[in-house]
């Protein structure tokens, strides 16, 4: 169970998660699981910890490396928040595994984030793994909001990971996430 940042510095829905804005932006893998029971923590961890708005990178027909759809989270996180008399908004902006959005589509997606943040929503942003397309956005957001700059955003990125157990990865991923990332000015 997740309390308020200020008096549980560091706590997350679940260990491929991390704070980029402490209470205010969450990042990290795909929150659901083909295992209802690991879906359902997942998605409760994300409820107790305050998130009110997911932004989902991954594609409608996304399938995992055996081939394997990515079983929807959406309906059953509504009723999970529901449940607690709360209501979250899963929104889709689709980016292809390992690739980047164009320039507007970033934008979009980032006015989407601040859109929430203004309203004080607590946001979720996730791709598959957690790693390139959503560290591509964690950059550009860090990189529009002055929190880092073109020398230091991907160091920057390593360090908030630092509690995910995939920390060791890369993220961005690829050359080219991590130039967009590097070069962001939007």
């Amino acid at each position: 169970m997740c309390a308020p940042f200020e008096d549980m510095p560091g706590e997350r829905p679940f260990p491929r998660s991390y704070w980029v804005l402490q209470g205010g932006l969450l990042a990290g893998c795909y929150p659901g699981d083909p295992d209802p029971r690991e879906a359902m923590g997942k998605l409760s961890g994300l409820v107790d910890c305050g998130v009110e708005t997911v932004v989902n990178l991954m594609e409608e027909d996304e399938r995992d490396w055996s081939g394997r759809p990515f079983v929807p989270y959406a309906e059953a996180l509504r009723e999970i928040a529901a449940g607690r008399n709360r209501h979250i908004e899963v929104m889709r902006h689709p980016v292809r595994d390992r690739d980047v959005p164009s320039a507007g589509n970033m934008r979009v997606i980032l006015d989407a984030i601040d859109a929430s943040l203004a309203r004080q929503r607590t946001v979720y942003v996730h791709c598959w793994g957690g790693k390139g397309r959503t560290g591509t956005v964690v950059g550009c957001f860090l990189m529009r909001h002055g929190l880092a700059d073109a020398d230091n955003v991907l160091d920057h990125i390593a360090r908030l990971r630092r509690p995910d157990p995939t920390r060791r990865d890369p993220a961005p991923e690829t050359e080219t996430q991590c130039a967009m990332v590097r070069g962001w000015a939007g």
